[in-house]
């Protein structure tokens, strides 16, 4: 009973404290003074009157700016009135003198014109066009689906059907349009061989080469707090020592494989990645595939020039269309390209001849190093631009034999223009595409060929890009070339400096055209991917 009696007591205490809080929050609420009416409308009305001046003073400021402007438009109005009266009596005379057929004409021109904009605005609410667009693409895509289907049911059936179906449904279209529209396809193959055969494949070489460029350009950017531009690490005075080894070289400088670096330098046990692989789209594939285009192109300009020796074969009939349509074949993308079909037939054909195609390495290396030794002595080159050209005529030793075709009549130097613009550069492309068989004894040989580096592709990637515009000026200035004199000789100049590495004229060709449209694409030069000369370190590792 006490216990209940004193938990009583505390309610009522607590009570008490609770009103005694309540009263005097309504004590401070009442005392709020609240400001009477007349007070906000006196604020209201001298707002208000406030506003009103300053919107009229504003408004006299805008009549003082606009009032010449509105006196210079009311004087023009007063000049142009009475001609464009004049014109406007003048225009309704002439069109009361039209007959009616051309008054009609004129209605209907005009009705149509506002039914178009109509049906314009109309399509676009509608949103005609994107459904139609999609509707395409779902079309394509369950037409893409239903061959991928198809497909891979007869690659389960027959693997070797399903490889060749591609192949075999070109050709019997390309032979059906050529029986059924023979002038059709004369007329297309006439107008369009150039762009087959050298257009497009230099085209695609341009597009991968800067693609390759610009994505140099990006990992410089990434890797610039790291490293300096000749792969020195920052703070390091140390010349030609990488501390990583560039993705991609500029093109048309020969460089040591990536990712293995000297023994002794930062970075020497951590492979680098392939520039090529991590590129904005391109793979080695696509390089690979325009490197084995320019191969099948040389044997097939061999083959035209052989051909042209043997007798009848002027009248062989079709021999062009074949041709073109071969071409077509060849840059086909996906599974129906035929290039990799006409190179892997070719390849055990060449490979061959590009095995042992090697720098003497007994009196030759020697003599080099006398010459190296004299012309340093007297003082013709230093010691770093003499080393310099003995890697060079090393690295080109092929074309030594082109140089004795300076000499020769101009039909000689054609021949010699042949060996080193088509033949030399193909080996070396053969070379860096690498044996893909591994039968044979000799493909143990062949795998250091096999394993060529990225700045190696992209070297003969540009040449082909200089060399394809050259073939297609040719083609275009073909009878103006062959009346000049020493034309020939010229040629054989120039296809020797678009790929020897001491001058490496296809590097300096793009860098210009790729400066000319910047400033064309720009207004202004964009600073590109500048030629790194070697140095003799870098050689020294090449050589090895």
């Amino acid at each position: 009973m006490v216990d209940e009696g004193g938990a009583d007591v505390c309610e009522k205490i607590e009570g008490s404290e609770v009103l005694l809080a309540l009263r005097t929050l309504v004590k401070e609420l009442l005392s709020i003074e609240v400001p009477s009416l007349k007070e906000f409308v006196l604020a209201f009305q001298a707002a208000f009157e406030t506003s009103w001046h300053s919107l009229s003073a504003w408004f006299s400021v805008l009549t003082l700016f606009l009032s010449p402007v509105l006196q210079f438009l009311a004087v023009l109005a007063r000049a142009v009135w009475p001609h464009a009266q004049t014109a406007a009596i003048t225009v309704c005379k002439y069109q009361a003198s039209l007959p009616a057929s051309t008054l009609c004409a004129e209605a209907a021109a005009v009705v149509l014109f506002i039914a178009l904009v109509l049906l314009r605005r109309f399509i676009v609410r509608q949103r005609y066009i994107p459904r139609a667009r999609r509707r395409v693409r779902n079309f394509r895509a369950r037409i893409n689906t239903a061959y991928m289907s198809f497909t891979a049911s007869v690659e389960r059936n027959l693997r070797l059907s399903a490889r060749a179906f591609p192949h075999v449904v070109y050709w019997t279209a390309a032979a059906s349009f050529a029986w059924l529209a023979p002038d059709l396809t004369g007329s297309l193959r006439d107008k369009f061989w150039v762009f087959a055969t050298a257009t497009w494949p230099t085209l695609y070489a341009v597009y991968l080469v800067l693609l390759v460029r610009s994505q140099n350009a990006v990992n410089d950017e990434d890797s610039a707090g790291g490293s300096s531009v000749n792969g020195t690490p920052a703070g390091a005075g140390t010349r030609g020592t990488a501390a990583k080894a560039p993705v991609l070289y500029a093109p048309g400088a020969r460089t040591p494989r990536e990712g293995k670096p000297r023994a002794g330098t930062p970075g020497a046990g951590t492979p680098a990645r392939s520039g090529l692989a991590r590129g904005a789209g391109v793979m080695p594939q696509d390089v690979d595939r325009v490197l084995m285009y320019w191969v099948v192109f040389t044997v097939a300009r061999c083959w035209g020039l052989l051909a042209a020796y043997v007798p009848e074969t002027f009248f062989t009939p079709y021999v062009r269309t074949v041709a073109f349509f071969l071409a077509l074949w060849m840059h086909l993308p996906g599974p129906g390209s035929g290039l990799q079909v006409v190179y892997a037939w070719l390849e055990p054909l060449v490979h061959t001849y590009v095995k042992d195609l090697r720098m003497p390495q007994n009196g030759y290396t020697g003599t080099l190093k006398r010459v190296q030794d004299l012309l340093v002595l007297v003082r013709l080159l230093t010691e770093e631009k003499a080393e310099l050209l003995v890697d060079n005529i090393t690295d080109s030793w092929m074309l030594v034999p082109a140089l004795a075709f300076f000499l020769t009549p101009s039909f000689m130097t054609e021949l010699a223009c042949l060996y080193a613009g088509l033949v030399i550069p193909s080996f070396n492309s053969i070379k860096t595409l690498g044996r893909r068989s591994n039968t044979s004894a000799v493909s143990t040989a062949w795998a250091a060929l096999a394993t060529s580096a990225d700045s190696a592709r992209v070297r003969w990637l540009t040449y082909w890009v200089a060399y394809g515009s050259w073939w297609h000026l040719s083609l275009c200035l073909g009878g103006i070339l062959r009346v000049l004199p020493l034309a020939a000789h010229a040629e054989l100049a120039l296809l020797l400096w678009l790929q020897v590495p001491l001058f490496r004229g296809g590097g300096r060709i793009l860098d210009f055209g790729e400066r000319c449209m910047d400033r064309w694409t720009f207004g202004s030069d964009v600073a590109s991917t500048p030629v790194r000369p070697l140095t003799p370190p870098q050689q020294q590792e090449v050589n090895r």
